[in-house]
């Protein structure tokens, strides 16, 4: 029977192992997508720095000002999903202070 609940016990902390590694790679692919995104962001602001006033130059307003709203939203949403949370999970259990 102890054999049985060591097993259990192993599988559960496992799947904690993997459930924690996948939430985290999910991170880091959000992560890379905003990095990307905020590199399109630079080259934009380096585009419109060097052009001189016209039609084009407004329309790159026109569509760079929606861009930076819609990239700060992403943001927040990214970093809320990243800051740590209410969550515990069996495979990294609290840290006790013992000397407090």
């Amino acid at each position: 029977m102890n054999k049985y609940i060591e097993e259990f016990f192993e599988e559960r902390y496992n799947a904690e192992l993997e459930q924690k590694q996948k939430l985290d790679t999910a991170d880091g692919f959000r992560v890379g997508i905003v990095a990307g995104l905020l590199g399109v962001g630079a080259y934009y602001m380096q585009m419109l720095a060097k052009a001189n006033f016209s039609f084009a130059t407004f329309c790159l307003w026109a569509l760079t000002i929606p861009y930076f709203i819609t990239l700060v939203v992403a943001l927040y949403y990214v970093g809320k999903s990243i800051w740590p949370q209410k969550k515990s999970y069996v495979a990294s259990p609290p840290r006790i202070c013992t000397v407090c």
